[in-house]
């Protein structure tokens, strides 16, 4: 059933459960959202039809005995709203909100608790949804009176030996009294949680373990509930155990998880126990003495050391040294071993808990990954957490791009085989972009190829799989594609061929070369080079500095001025009030593509690469230069331009600083209003009282210096280097892949806003910001996956001080147009195309801004097609549109007042939302299947009421600008050829 007819077939059945509350029904909606994995299109589309609040007002007063298959529905929509781009926690507020002030609060948790250890329940996505929604109450104290009654210290009665978890505690064991009627389900309930990580009975084994791991994660990360669980895990050696038991998909999330707890130990000391112990035996001895440090190998090299030399016996002598055989009572997850090596493998594990660094190194990623490094690749599972510092989340980050990377490899695969067939070792059909068969590999130095392909590839291309191929089989994941081996590798053009960096290229037997695109997890995973080498740049203090400070809130959520700030900011939603302009503090707004820097041009603020801009700016800057001398009385007026000395634009601005004081101060004195010339500088911002007056007045100790900024660039050619010079000392817009290019020229700056970016881009800004405890930066979150990250923070909705001029908004009357939300109905593809251009011809035609207008597509061959068709129907006057593809959301935050939508798709992806500010017109291949993407009782279809008729409305005689009708004549274009007529006739 293709998304369209599951669209089609969910909406009835909606309304269906709404009038009549049936069961069957309800279990229909179900198996339409669960029944080939969670359709995330679904959720969206009952988010938007406001089932959830159905089901929260049924749970809450019916009397009806729920099924799991509720709850499940019912939980994936709050925590699918919470976790959102515009991180809706509305639904989630409403459910728990209620249960907040009733007396069953407890009973429904409890219910909960008790589904997620609940041992005949096999659904994975439903246990994992429950600890998604704990580990929310973990994050935000809102819910901590549900926290409380799971995570005390009463949770250690659950071990058999509660005092052994306090021996070596700073404070005493707390007492209990006797006689209360003590619940112990809850005390029980994270026991339980422990030892279900090693129960084979899960529907999704690995997917269960990540969640289990990130779920304690969370805890030992929390300032607030960390203790009471890390005295839990401590005591029962849990991730020892979780180790033992996780699959290969699993043990990164465990090994984090071992990150977070922070345990250390000196390999020095386990060395010479060792030395003490086993000295005798010579081989043992030999190997061991090859090992000078804990750097000198991993500690899964090191496990097999000591699994090959040591009997149980030997491990449990040297574990008795480094654990009392009292705390081992406590040793739960024990008697789920039914192997001798499971049990050896266990206190090997404890014993060497934190004398290795448990996290791989960015070398070892390119090192490592073989075509063995793709079984068992757990999907993402989004948590709220907690990060206590820096270099924790540096760490996670790092740990989850790691399987980022192979996921995208796997769907990068399955593309390239849908066009190329592979039939053996040397036979395949079809072509892609990506594949290409290898003429030559020759060693040019270490770790470096060059690759001749057969035949001209001219695709800019960053990274690369060396493969060899095979018959197609069901014996691993990769080769189940038809590769037989893989390695993978950076690559540059070098003319005719290619030059392939790869760390781990054992012969030169491989026959195909797979280009792979430049996702943000790959380029990530480059950045953490950059920031491990700033790292080392660093003085040492300050480095220390930046890795232990704090980046959670406070405990009490009050702190203005925290390191980390996430902005408060919804999709396609106007964000200027977030960005710096050329009179604040130096600040780099870093975005992930070219698109947003013909953004808010309104903003005066340099936009790298932009000549445009820097003109703009200095034509900016002269104005205000102006202004300054008129507020002196001066006769004659002098631009920018026309100042040879920087002595002689000192002194112009000393004068006019000085009549500024001078004026100010008599103004303070008299209580009257500033000067109208005065006023001119403010750029109109009303200046009303004594507190305004000085925070302009520090605002004049900025525009001075960037007047003088403005007048050497007038006498600078613009280049690289006066590019960095920019950088380094205004507001600036620059793209990812630019600042990686002038990285090693950018100086401390203020702040950093990051909009939309992906969560690695944070390694490099944190170097750049001034980390010093007087004057503390910060770095600004706006969306992106970098927000997944934050959760637990919340949203600040700064605005632009008062001494900003106010936003010009646009006319709310949409000239020439009767509807603000219309539906247009096309024959197919190419229609589609030309009637999005030719509609874009005809508003600009009208007098509508080409910067105000976005057309928006649901994939990319409709991209391609649309630019096709602009350029071959457009005159060259015209700028070009705009077109965007937002599946992956990295548009989320480009925003356009008027969009065009085209919703011919050849995918599941449809652009359903309302990107346009004023404006949103659907063209429409299937008008009748794409309303069904409209529920009645969407906010949507509320705030918008959706036109019965499928052709463009248009009022004729409007231009652009108008802010009343001037006619009420209405005329209903028919179809493309008429469209194309009207615009003749402008």
């Amino acid at each position: 059933m293709n998304h369209d007819a599951i669209i089609a077939k969910l909406g009835p059945l909606v309304e269906l459960y709404r009038k009549a509350l049936q069961r069957n029904d309800f279990n229909d909606i179900v198996k339409l959202t669960f029944g080939k994995g969670t359709n995330y299109h679904c959720l969206d589309y009952l988010l938007r039809a406001d089932f959830t609040s159905e089901l929260i007002s049924r749970l809450t007063f019916s009397s009806t005995k729920e099924t799991v298959k509720f709850y499940k529905l019912l939980l994936a929509l709050v925590v699918y709203a919470y976790q959102g781009v515009n991180k809706n926690t509305t639904p989630f507020s409403m459910l728990f909100g209620f249960w907040h002030l009733s007396d069953d609060k407890f009973k429904f948790i409890y219910k909960l608790a008790d589904f997620a250890v609940d041992e005949s329940i096999k659904d994975t996505d439903f246990k994992i949804l429950i600890l998604q929604v704990f580990s929310i109450f973990i994050v935000h104290d809102d819910y901590s009176m549900f926290n409380d009654e799971y995570y005390d210290f009463d949770i250690l009665e659950s071990l058999p030996d509660p005092g052994a978890a306090w021996e070596g505690e700073q404070f005493p064991v707390p007492r209990f009294n006797p006689f209360r009627k003590v619940n112990m389900k809850p005390r029980m309930w994270m026991m339980k949680l422990i030892l279900a990580f090693g129960k084979t009975d899960q529907s999704s084994m690995t997917e269960w373990q990540v969640a289990l791991a990130k779920f304690f994660q969370t805890f030992v990360s929390s300032r607030r509930h960390a203790k009471p669980v890390l005295m839990l895990l401590e005591a029962t050696k849990a991730t020892s155990y979780f180790t033992v038991k996780a699959t290969k998909g699993s043990i990164g999330a465990v090994r984090f998880l071992k990150h977070s707890m922070g345990s250390s130990a000196e390999y020095s000391i386990l060395k010479q126990s060792l030395r003490h112990k086993f000295g005798n035996r010579v081989e043992f001895m030999t190997k061991l003495d090859s090992v000078k440090s804990s750097f000198d190998w991993n500690e899964d090299s090191f496990t097999e050391l000591l699994f090959q030399y040591l009997s149980l016996s030997d491990v449990k002598q040297l574990l008795d040294s480094y654990v009392p055989p009292r705390k081992q009572v406590n040793f739960e997850g024990m008697q789920y071993f039914t192997l001798e090596e499971d049990t050896k493998r266990f206190y090997i594990d404890i014993i060497l808990t934190g004398v290795f660094e448990s996290l791989p190194s960015y070398d070892s990623f390119w090192e490592r990954i073989t075509e063995a490094s793709f079984e068992d690749i757990p999907r993402y599972i989004k948590f709220a957490t907690n990060y206590p510092s820096l270099a924790i989340f540096i760490s996670d980050l790092e740990n989850e791009m790691l399987d980022q990377i192979k996921r995208e490899v796997l769907q990068h695969l399955t593309s390239i085989t849908g066009r190329v067939k592979i039939n053996g070792p040397d036979s395949f059909s079809g072509n892609s972009k990506y594949f290409w068969k290898v003429k030559s590999i020759v060693s040019e130095r270490a770790k470096e190829y060059r690759v001749e392909l057969d035949g001209v590839n001219t695709n800019d291309f960053r990274y690369a799989l060396a493969v060899t191929l095979c018959k197609p089989n069901k014996a691993s994941a990769i080769k189940k594609f038809g590769i037989d081996k893989l390695r993978i590798g950076r690559v540059e053009r070098n003319k005719e061929s290619h030059i392939f960096k790869c760390e781990n290229l054992d012969l030169l037997d491989y026959t195909h070369l797979v280009f792979l695109p430049s996702t943000d997890s790959l380029k990530g995973w480059d950045v953490t080079k950059y920031h491990q080498a700033l790292m080392y740049s660093l003085f040492p203090e300050v480095r220390f500095l930046m890795f232990s400070s704090l980046i959670d809130d406070a405990i009490d959520r009050r702190k203005d001025d925290e390191l980390v700030q996430v902005m408060g900011a919804y999709q396609y939603s106007d964000i200027r009030h977030i960005l710096p302009d050329l009179f604040e503090p130096h600040t780099v707004v870093i975005v992930p593509s070219e698109a947003y820097l013909g953004q808010y041009k309104e903003v005066k603020m340099f936009r790298y690469g932009d000549a445009e801009s820097v003109e703009d700016m200095i034509n900016f800057a002269d104005s205000v230069f102006e202004n300054l001398q008129k507020c002196t009385g001066m006769q004659e007026i002098l631009h920018l331009k026309e100042i040879a000395l920087v002595l002689q634009l000192v002194e112009v601005t000393v004068k006019c600083l000085d009549a500024w004081r001078a004026t100010l101060e008599e103004c303070t004195l008299k209580r009257t209003i500033l000067p109208v010339e005065f006023q001119r500088i403010t750029n109109g911002a009303p200046l009303e009282n004594a507190t305004d007056l000085l925070r302009f007045s520090e605002r004049m100790t900025q525009i001075v210096p960037v007047i003088l900024l403005c007048w050497d660039l007038l006498k600078k050619e613009l280049n690289l280097d006066t590019w960095k010079f920019i950088c380094r000392n205004c507001p600036v817009m620059i793209t990812v892949d630019d600042w990686v290019r002038v990285i090693n020229d950018f100086e401390t700056t203020e702040s950093v806003v990051l909009l939309n970016c992906h969560a690695s881009v944070l390694m490099m800004a944190c170097h750049f910001v001034n980390w010093t405890e007087e004057r503390p930066g910060c770095v600004k979150i706006v969306g992106g996956n970098m927000a997944d990250y934050f959760f637990y923070k919340r949203p600040k909705h700064n605005t632009k001080p008062a001494n900003t001029a106010p936003i010009v908004k646009a006319p709310k009357l949409l000239a020439g147009f009767k509807r603000q939300v219309q539906y247009i109905s096309v024959k197919d593809q190419v229609e589609d195309a030309e009637y999005c251009v030719t509609l874009y011809h005809y508003m600009t035609k009208l007098g509508y801004s080409t910067d105000s207008i976005g057309i928006w597509v649901s994939c990319q061959r409709q991209l391609d097609l649309i630019d096709e068709v602009a350029d071959a129907l457009l005159p060259t006057s015209i700028d070009r549109p705009n077109v965007l593809f937002n599946k992956s959301g990295v548009y989320d935050y480009i925003h356009y007042k008027y969009s065009i939508i085209s919703l011919f798709t050849d995918s599941d992806f449809k652009e359903v939302r309302m990107p346009g500010q004023l404006t949103n017109f659907y063209v429409s291949t299937d008008v009748a299947a794409d309303r069904l993407y409209f529920p009645d009782r969407s906010s949507f279809t509320q705030t918008a009421k959706l036109p019965e008729v499928d052709k463009l409305e248009t009022v004729p005689g409007e231009k652009y600008g108008l802010t009343e009708r001037q006619s009420e004549e209405v005329i209903v274009v028919e179809d493309l050829q008429h469209l194309k007529r009207l615009v003749d006739e402008i």
